[in-house]
């Protein structure tokens, strides 16, 4: 069940990547590296946010109130920029 939830978790994932994607690309940028930062940017943070509602879903009173819940959000999004970033980075060195 554990590899269900991670495979549904990639998949949605993606989802969102391809949407922000096919909405940035949309307006029809004149920069096509600036574009897709932009969709990096916006589709980490979205993942991130899910992710931490998720963690976050049986927490009480007002989590986006509480300092923690920031923290995680943020700290998950820059994990994941990173990772993103050294991967599309060396994805031209092989």
């Amino acid at each position: 069940m554990r590899v269900s939830i991670s495979l549904f978790s990639l998949f949605i994932s993606f989802l969102v990547f391809y949407v922000v994607r096919v909405i940035v690309f949309s307006f029809g940028p004149t920069n096509p590296l600036l574009a897709q930062i932009v969709v990096l940017l916006i589709a980490t943070f979205i993942v991130s946010f899910v992710f931490a509602l998720r963690a976050f879903k049986n927490y009480p009173g007002n989590k986006f109130k509480d300092p923690m819940f920031h923290r995680v959000v943020f700290q998950n999004f820059f994990i994941n920029l990173v990772i993103l970033f050294v991967l599309t980075t060396m994805r031209g060195l092989f």
